[in-house]
């Protein structure tokens, strides 16, 4: 309210102003803003009120009813919360009770935390219903304004309080980025490259790219295009692709995964062997050409089966080789690349060496009850020597020793021995004597006792009689009659005894 110099208040009637009956009484005017009590003004009047009209009211002590200006009514609007979509209105509404004449106040956006705000709006009225009326304005937010919360501050109103008054606030955001589905496209092999496809971003969307390997990022594989590595080899490589824009929040879109990334193919070629096929030879390998910077090993086989420790470029056969077929597979690997195993063809069956081996000699009397000794000869160092002695060309049961005692059973017959020479990797060698004279049988011993029947055996006919020193030959007159002590083979040999000649 304007205050005349006199220190006499004017009312004035106006829509915009509520007035206390004027009847030559006294009104008390008391301004409250948010709950705020200005100190208030006595005011008389001069003369009877008229509608429209002004008057001038004196001050002075005064009791009776009071007039309060009074904020009964607020709203803070928004028509977005998103500043980078586009400029935001803000519409601001007041509504008072009693305004005085010339009401104008201001309001000012004002982000919390911060010293930004939006230039002070005048509040324009608008509309009247009885004692109160209302009055809005509309404040714009541009692009940059930050997120946040912001806070719709009131001025004073009419001078008559100097504290702000919050009217109420809004919260604006970041935007977010709608992120299209990533895909991408290429051949799913070492060396072979995949291209991103980012889809359809909002414009200005810087974009950035991370490939990832079975969903663990690839380090530098950072473009929209990426060469796949040895590395990939079997893995599965997808995209995530992130946009960014200033006043939103950054988003990201990740494609589907490849299939598993194809290995490269070796170039490969089969080996070849050289070499004697003889137990004690070694075996050469040519392994011919293959990819640069693939690595080799070696396995070598008997017929079929991996030999143990045979790893090497080139093998010497064992005795264990002997009659077995040799081949050799080598594997190439290489990263980034399936690995190729080849084999050589087959050997001829490998031979065993030939054992130096000695015809046996025998030597001993070849009659029965002498023993033949032998002589095996030289035969290559190492080599078990097995000895069978034959009786015409048969096995002798249990004859298997280096000599052999003569039998009866021999007699008439000739005698050999057969040497069997083994050891490993050899060809097992047979060696038979020369045969030996007709085992004979011993001379019957010209001196010898009387068989069991008191007779003299046919081979010593000639009886001797110990208690006379005589000897009987067959035919002689007492031959029949006597019974020897002694039987001889001959008359020399019964007189080399001592005895004499019957003289009948």
């Amino acid at each position: 309210m304007a205050q005349s110099p006199s220190g006499v208040e004017t009312v004035r009637a106006a829509r915009r102003h509520r007035r206390a009956p004027l009847t030559g009484g006294a009104v008390v005017a008391a301004l409250i803003v948010s709950g705020l009590v200005v100190t208030p003004a006595e005011a008389r009047t001069t003369a009877p009120a008229t509608p429209g009209a002004s008057s001038s009211v004196s001050s002075g002590p005064v009791s009776g009813s009071s007039v309060s200006p009074t904020l009964v009514a607020q709203s803070v609007t928004a028509d977005g919360t998103v500043p980078a979509d586009g400029p935001i209105s803000v519409t601001t509404s007041i509504t008072v009770a009693h305004a005085p004449e010339g009401f104008a106040p201001t309001v000012t956006l004002r982000r919390e935390g911060s010293t930004a705000t939006v230039a002070p709006a005048t509040l324009t009225w608008q509309s009247s219903a009885g004692e109160q009326s209302t009055w809005s304005a509309v404040s714009t937010v541009g692009r940059d304004a930050r997120p946040g919360i912001w806070t719709a501050v009131l001025s004073s109103l009419d001078g008559l309080d100097t504290t702000p008054v919050v009217l109420g606030s809004i919260v604006l955001a970041d935007g977010v980025l709608i992120a299209p589905t990533a895909t991408l496209s290429g051949t799913s092999r070492v060396g072979s490259s995949l291209t991103a496809g980012p889809g359809k971003w909002k414009d200005g969307t810087s974009l950035g790219y991370q490939w990832l390997r079975n969903g663990s990022a690839i380090a530098g594989a950072t473009g929209g295009r990426y060469t796949l590595v040895a590395a990939d080899a079997g893995a599965r490589i997808s995209v995530r692709v992130t946009g960014s824009l200033a006043g939103y929040t950054s988003s990201s879109s990740t494609s589907a995964s490849t299939s598993p990334i194809e290995r490269l193919t070796l170039t490969a070629a089969t080996p070849k062997l050289k070499g004697k096929t003889t137990v004690g030879s070694t075996i050469s390998s040519t392994p011919g050409t293959w990819t640069s910077g693939t690595t080799l090993k070696y396995q070598w086989k008997r017929d079929g089966a991996a030999i143990t420790n045979a790893t090497g470029k080139s093998y010497k056969l064992t005795p264990a080789d002997a009659g077995k077929r040799i081949t050799l597979t080598i594997t190439g690997s290489k990263n980034g690349y399936t690995t190729t195993h080849k084999t050589s063809a087959k050997t001829a069956k490998i031979t065993k060496l030939t054992l130096t081996a000695a015809t046996p000699k025998l030597k001993g009397k070849t009659t029965v009850g002498s023993t033949i000794s032998s002589t095996p000869g030289t035969w290559t160092s190492g080599t078990t020597l097995k000895y069978q002695w034959k009786r015409d060309g048969a096995a002798i049961t249990n004859a298997t020793g280096k000599s052999y005692k003569l039998t009866p059973a021999d007699a008439g017959k000739r005698i050999t021995l057969t040497i069997t020479g083994s050891k490993n990797g050899y060809t097992t060698t047979h060696k038979t004597s020369a045969k030996t004279a007709k085992i004979s049988r011993p001379a019957p011993p010209s001196r010898t006792g009387p068989n069991s029947w008191g007779e003299c055996p046919s081979y010593a006919p000639i009886k001797g009689n110990a208690s006379s020193m005589i000897y009987h030959v067959p035919g002689g007159s007492y031959y029949d009659r006597t019974n020897p002590e002694e039987c001889f083979s001959t008359r020399a040999a019964a007189e080399r005894a001592g005895y004499r000649a019957s003289k009948r």
